[in-house]
């Protein structure tokens, strides 16, 4: 079951603001850009870059030479008496590592022309392709890069499936000129993403700049389009962020990552940093299923593994209920913004429909997407409160809740929320 909420109104239409620029005098830009600069989080506030010291200018070998100083002596057999050293050229020096950053640079652009075409092969997948993409077993493995490597792609195909598989849904969509729509826009904000969301955000607009804050962002040597914005903590005092900067900002797991007293001042600073007509893509999940599907068994798993901890550390217990009217308060409601929520079971049921009257591929094919979006509902829920679950097993590993949910019926709602900042 899928509802869509559209929101119009009839601003002013206005063209969606320049980013300001600094009146300072630009610093001239650098001959050669070191992977260390590349790699340092991006400044988005204009500033002085101090000049480096010349490796020419040092000390003289006749300065700590005195007659008095023992240090200054050495044994006939410590002294240099080989040949002079090469001197150093700084122009070839340059000119080498320039070479090299160039083929780094062309490494990295293959690396993200090949995750781009991936994420377009994901899109164009069908359910069946998503649904056992997402239900691969990989064998066991002692390297942490290549498990580490294996889930990211796996949490990209949830990513995927999660905005594709009900597309036809926004099809008749109303278009509202003053929105600025991903296409449009030319700078993306990855608000705190994981580093497997920010790089299906970096691949999915391969052509834009992705500004990845968070205390762990994505280096810039993996990912040319990503600039990383390095804050010490989540918080609305750590924003480092410059006014109507950004088109577009994403955020998965919002209501799981701060206290829920801060998500109003967190969505204020979103407001600040996005332009005219931007829109911030939020996705919300609850911590529990709807109440009149929930059963003893699994209300019983949630509040011993899950609530106590969310309530401990001042997270949100219904996100679905409070983030539209906080959007509301920070001014994220504006003409264009939409609410699309999904329910899926939290086991897929199974149809026994009359074969006789029932096309039988067409009985597959909804058995499959329901799975699907039961499977994508799972690994959503797991991504954004999984971090404060204690229990050795997963709900859907115990065969007791699972018979219950059978028979209940129980299922979620996630909501796919589209925020315009108001003219």
């Amino acid at each position: 079951m899928i509802s869509h909420i559209t929101i119009t109104a009839e601003p002013v239409k206005e063209e969606p603001p320049t980013p300001p620029r600094s009146p300072a005098t630009q610093p001239a830009v650098p001959a050669m850009v070191t992977s260390a600069m590349l790699d340092t989080p991006v400044n988005l506030f204009p500033g002085q870059i101090s000049p480096k010291k010349s490796l020419r200018r040092v000390p003289s070998w006749t300065i700590a030479f005195k007659p008095n100083n023992p240090d200054s002596w050495k044994p006939p057999d410590a002294w240099d008496c080989g040949p002079a050293l090469e001197v150093r050229n700084p122009m070839t020096e340059h000119a080498s590592e320039g070479t090299l950053q160039v083929e780094d640079g062309l490494a990295m652009s293959m690396d993200l022309n090949s995750m781009q075409r991936e994420i377009r092969r994901m899109a164009a997948a069908s359910h069946s392709i998503r649904l056992l993409r997402l239900k691969e077993v990989w064998g066991d493995t002692t390297d942490a890069n290549l498990y580490k490597e294996l889930e990211m792609e796996k949490k990209r195909w949830m990513l995927s499936s999660l905005h594709n598989m009900d597309k036809q849904a926004d099809k008749n969509q109303t278009v509202h000129p003053s929105k600025i729509t991903p296409a449009k826009a030319k700078k993306v904000l990855a608000l705190y993403e994981t580093q497997a969301t920010a790089s299906y955000l970096a691949a999915l607009h391969f052509n834009k700049q992705v500004y990845h804050l968070s205390s762990a962002p994505l280096s810039h040597t993996l990912f040319p389009n990503i600039h990383p914005v390095l804050v010490p903590a989540i918080s609305p005092s750590a924003f480092p962020v410059a006014p109507s900067l950004f088109g577009v900002a994403y955020s998965l797991a919002l209501p799981a990552l701060l206290p829920s007293p801060e998500v109003p001042g967190l969505l204020k600073n979103v407001h600040r940093c996005l332009a005219v007509g931007g829109a911030l893509h939020l996705t919300l999940i609850d911590p529990l299923p709807i109440t009149n599907t929930l059963g003893p068994l699994m209300r019983s798993w949630i509040e011993e593994n899950l609530i106590f901890n969310l309530e401990k550390n001042f997270r949100c217990m219904n996100p679905s209920k409070l983030f539209p009217l906080w959007l509301a308060d920070a001014s994220l409601r504006g003409e264009g913004s939409t609410i699309t929520t999904v329910r899926f079971c939290a086991m897929p049921p199974i149809d026994r429909p009359d074969t006789a009257t029932t096309d039988t591929e067409q009985i597959a094919d909804r058995a499959v997407k329901q799975e699907l979006r039961s499977m994508v509902g799972r690994m959503l829920w797991r991504e954004v409160w999984g971090q404060f679950i204690t229990a050795n097993r997963w709900w859907w590993e115990q065969p007791d809740i699972v018979a219950e949910c059978e028979q209940l019926k129980t299922a979620w709602e996630y909501s796919i929320i589209e925020a315009v900042k108001n003219a």
